[in-house]
């Protein structure tokens, strides 16, 4: 296997175990909102047939807000524990990483209280 088969099978790898840990994902965001960019991103990627083939109970949920309100995601995970995360600023690897992260210390069965 070439080195781009390895990165293909690596990424691969990470979006299933990504996509393993995550419940329930609820993203809130005013579409017009100069600061959504990087929710309506995560949406997109959380939203992706590959997200949805590898967790197909995964529950997304969008609540599109009227008022300026910041966007916010909150990422509930399979542990029971949730995550409050803050976009702004933020790009969708930052995002996904936060939840890697998650994904690993769920996969090692040692659970930070720190996450």
């Amino acid at each position: 296997m070439g080195k781009l088969g390895r990165t293909l099978k690596a990424v691969e790898e990470a979006s299933n175990q990504l996509a393993g840990a995550m419940k329930n994902v609820q993203i809130r965001f005013n579409p017009f909102h100069s600061h959504a960019r990087s929710a309506k991103a995560f949406l997109k990627y959380v939203s992706s047939a590959s997200m949805r083939l590898s967790n197909p109970q995964l529950e997304v949920k969008v609540d599109i807000l009227e008022s300026q309100d910041p966007p916010e995601i909150r990422i509930d995970y399979v542990d029971g524990t949730s995550q409050t995360v803050d976009p702004v600023g933020a790009d969708v690897k930052y995002l996904t990483d936060l939840v890697l992260r998650k994904s690993r210390l769920l996969s090692q069965d040692n659970p930070s209280p720190f996450l």
